[in-house]
């Protein structure tokens, strides 16, 4: 069985390509919501397909290594989102002490940009000094885990800020519990279209957008050409520097690592 890490539409997709080639996965999300994306995927009744297990709780260290042993495990696939540190760096310990293959598939990077009003921080604690630098209104679309380092930023009476998050009664909770007020907050499930976003700027006189390191997939290149088409400054959070073990950012490639590893057969 081939254990998947997900949460973001990477995993998804390799959730279901490999379902549907007959493998049988285990796919873990961390939050109910996590798991509702894939659908009605997990319910098939077709025999040719795979059979898959889902959770969708955090899981640990411990965790991860009990699943290997209970499951018979011998991949691990770590599609999870690239700020995701935590869950990676066991899935890799847990893989190394279990003696299991661990592959990395990353979500593509979009090239730096160089315009003079996009701007790259090291961590979300830099993109929050940022903005101090900058005034009028601001749109951080980093999600609620860190929302803490934002707290003088949310409470400035000399802006208005505004928070976009996912549609679900948990993250709205976390943004209350930041200081954000419900005036604030944009529940929104995926990116924003540049469109869409161009017309957020306009109409609520946005100068500046704090978004993390997404890639295309994550709608970090919308970002950047709303922001160079309107003027507004756009704060990037680079991802965390992990070193990942067997690192793949194509889905036919990823297949082949794991037919090479004995798992899958040929189409």
């Amino acid at each position: 069985m081939i254990l998947v890490f997900s949460g973001t539409k990477e995993g998804n997709a390799v959730i279901e390509k490999l379902v549907l080639q007959g493998e049988d996965v285990f796919a873990s999300f961390s939050t109910d919501f996590g798991l509702e994306t894939i659908g009605d995927l997990s319910k098939h009744k077709d025999d040719k397909c795979g059979r898959i297990i889902t959770n969708n709780k955090k899981v640990g260290l411990t965790e991860i290594s009990e699943l290997i042993e209970k499951y018979n495990i011998d991949i691990i696939i770590d599609a999870t989102h690239p700020f995701a540190v935590n869950i990676s760096k066991n899935a890799m310990q847990a893989a190394a002490t279990k003696g299991v293959k661990y592959i990395r598939f990353e979500r593509q990077e979009c090239p730096f940009c160089k315009k003079r009003n996009i701007y790259y921080s090291a961590d979300f604690k830099e993109s929050a000094e940022l903005i101090e630098n900058f005034y009028g209104n601001v749109l951080l679309t980093i999600g609620v885990n860190k929302l803490k380092e934002y707290g003088n930023i949310i409470s400035d009476k000399n802006k208005e800020v505004y928070v976009k998050i996912l549609p679900t009664a948990e993250s709205i909770e976390k943004a209350l519990k930041c200081g954000v007020n419900i005036k604030q907050i944009i529940a929104f499930y995926g990116f924003w279209s540049k469109d869409l976003l161009k017309a957020f700027i306009n109409e609520k006189l946005i100068k500046t957008i704090v978004s993390k390191q997404s890639g295309f997939s994550g709608g970090e290149d919308e970002k950047i050409i709303a922001a160079s088409e309107t003027g507004c400054n756009l704060i990037i959070v680079k991802r965390p520097d992990i070193k990942y073990d067997n690192i793949c950012c194509d889905l036919s490639k990823l297949l082949k690592m794991i037919r090479h590893s004995g798992k899958i057969a040929q189409e």
